[in-house]
């Protein structure tokens, strides 16, 4: 990280992450009928949420690489908000 901005490399990483994340969460509502959500705002509700947790935990890697402890207490205090 030079003079504050973010590498590609971080980048293309967080990207990665939160798609494989989202994808994840749409997979495991289709495999178990426990988790099917009964109305259609049931969908978008667990595919939001499966989004911000990726997305959470995608910037939290390179925040621990980059040794950002800024980044890592915010960070920390939107998981213990949600």
């Amino acid at each position: 990280m030079k003079d504050g901005a973010i590498s590609t490399e971080h980048i293309v990483l967080i990207l990665t992450a939160i798609v494989i994340g989202t994808l994840a969460r749409l997979l495991t509502i289709k495999q178990d009928f426990r988790q099917y959500p009964s109305y259609p705002n049931g969908y978008l509700i667990h595919l939001v949420t499966g989004f911000v947790a990726a997305a959470l935990g995608a910037v939290a890697i390179p925040a621990l690489m980059t040794k950002n402890f800024v980044a890592c207490n915010v960070l920390n205090l939107s998981y213990s908000a949600v």
